[in-house]
């Protein structure tokens, strides 16, 4: 399936469908094609090799040469499917998370819970009625109300006292109906497979080669959704950021040495929006994952994990002209060259790969602002000295672009401080720029959840990708009313949460003939 801005059926939203359709589970992102380049042009042959940098076929120079990148070429940026003035906040919602995957969810449960029974006769004890799109949707409402109306355990929603209880959960769905969908809720068509049978070993064998099997096709559909909601911009960020999780899992990963305030959790790898933090793909990687690419289409090479997921991720956004910032990902100079063979610019720091010149530089021999600069064709490394050395790889800029400049208090020789304005070179200014806006969806993830934190990492991620939608739809809906996303005030982001909470609902409650108490 193609997966271009806004080009094709690919990516049609129709809110009102529930229709029976099936999940795309497999590899669905594809660029556009590749430019034409011819080995010998620069060094753009050795791109595709299996060893790392090799800088013997590096031409590093200190004086600059005028280069500019291309302009940006996609469409503009902002919702590609705008619309009514008059619409729903749920419409927002269903461009992300939309009815074909709720009737997915409902299809899911139903047969997992139809296997379970059969297997396990006792539950049979208690009557089971089938799931439908209604009240799954009256079921996501309740998990969104329990991600900002927080109960110290989940039967307090359904307390009667004063001071607990939340009364429009109560009236939607009973305390017994609602944990007997939790129990049998699924996200895919993995099967139930009774305790200690070959079947259950073999399952829990396919979940230790990939621990994503059980909620891949959730993970896939908010993915092309997402990415299909909205047209980006020229300035993308890629980010290497960590979500906690409590629970002992083969796919956690520690951070210890991070600055994050997480020790351990899962290292996801996200492409978003600097602007307002809209999350367009983002993969969860786990030790010996097999990176997926379309058949016939080049890749990157090398030992570079982070870069391999990165090019993955980037795909559906090459050959369009975009800047990209890497944020706590290091960037090398083969795979920015890779990425200006794709039309693709990119900017981030740097450990590997580094001219000579500047390697050998230490941060006792530099002061506040000093600067060294070594050009290599498109490509710019910078090193530059602040309260630390940075060294940044870029070709996002003209080498010769004017400085920035900055306020620091600087130490002189005779030990007073001073107040100075010191240089800053471009592409140092643009990566702080555009990575520390990019935080923004992070911020509008920690106000508010969405269900009751779990260790079980199937739901975990389904509830991490679900929030994911909700923040999406609302950066969709605060744009589309001509307002700026603005964490520090959360009340427009609670208000649209309880209003998709209230339409998802929708005035359901469960038939007394099928009331489970």
């Amino acid at each position: 399936m193609d997966l271009h801005y806004n080009d094709g059926a690919s990516c049609s939203y129709d809110p009102g469908a529930e229709t029976d359709v099936h999940l795309y589970t497999d590899h669905i992102y594809e660029h556009r094609p590749e430019t034409d380049f011819s080995p010998d042009d620069h060094a753009l042959g050795r791109l595709y090799g299996e060893t790392n940098e090799v800088q013997e076929w590096r031409n590093w120079k200190a004086e600059l040469a005028y280069w500019i990148p291309r302009d940006f070429e996609g469409p503009v940026a902002g919702p590609a499917f705008p619309l009514a003035p008059d619409a729903k906040e749920i419409a927002y919602f269903y461009q992300i998370f939309d009815i074909q995957l709720i009737s997915y969810l409902v299809r899911a449960t139903n047969r997992y819970a139809q296997q379970r029974r059969w297997e396990n006769p006792k539950e049979t004890k208690t009557k089971w009625y089938p799931v439908t799109v209604a009240e799954m949707k009256a079921f996501i409402g309740i998990l969104i109300i329990m991600g900002y109306n927080k109960q110290p355990h989940i039967t307090h929603y359904w307390s009667t006292d004063d001071d607990l209880g939340n009364l429009l959960v109560s009236k939607t769905m009973s305390r017994a109906r609602f944990k007997q969908i939790m129990k049998y809720l699924s996200y895919s068509d993995h099967p139930y497979a009774r305790p200690g049978t070959e079947a259950a070993r073999g399952q829990k064998e396919a979940e230790r080669q990939d621990p994503l099997v059980r909620v891949k096709a959730v993970v896939e559909r908010i993915n092309r959704n997402s990415r299909c909601a909205r047209n980006p911009g020229a300035e993308i960020v890629l980010d290497e950021s960590c979500i906690g999780l409590k629970g002992r899992k083969p796919m956690k990963v520690l951070t210890q040495g991070r600055s994050s305030s997480i020790k351990s959790g899962y290292q996801i790898y996200s492409v978003s929006d600097p602007q307002n933090g809209y999350i367009y793909l983002d993969d969860v990687w786990y030790p010996n994952k097999e990176l997926a690419y379309s058949e016939g289409h080049l890749r990157f090479h090398g030992d570079n994990t982070a870069l391999q997921i990165a090019d993955g991720l980037l795909r559906s956004f090459y050959n369009f002209n975009h800047r990209v910032y890497f944020d706590s990902v290091a960037v090398t100079a083969q795979f920015l060259d890779y990425l200006n063979a794709h039309n693709t610019y990119g900017c981030g720091t740097a450990k590997d790969g580094l001219p000579h010149d500047i390697r050998v530089l230490e941060p006792k021999d530099m002061v506040p602002g000093q600067m060294v600069n070594m050009q290599d064709g498109p490509l710019l490394v910078t090193a530059w000295f602040d309260r630390k050395k940075w060294v940044v790889m870029s070709t996002v800029t003209n080498p010769n672009a004017k400085w920035s400049s900055t306020k620091r208090k600087v130490r002189l020789p005779d030990g007073s401080v001073e107040a100075k304005c010191i240089p800053v070179p471009l592409n140092v200014k643009l990566l702080q720029q555009f990575t520390k806006e990019s935080e923004f969806g992070e911020q509008l993830r920690a106000n508010f959840g969405f269900g009751k934190p779990s260790r079980r990492l199937h739901r975990f991620l389904f509830y991490y990708k679900t929030n994911q939608a909700i923040i999406n739809a609302y950066i969709n809906w605060k744009e589309a009313n001509g307002k700026q996303v603005n964490v520090a005030s959360d009340h427009d982001h609670l208000a649209f949460r309880r209003k998709i909470a209230v339409q998802l609902i929708d005035g359901f409650q469960v038939a007394p003939s099928s009331l489970i108490q």
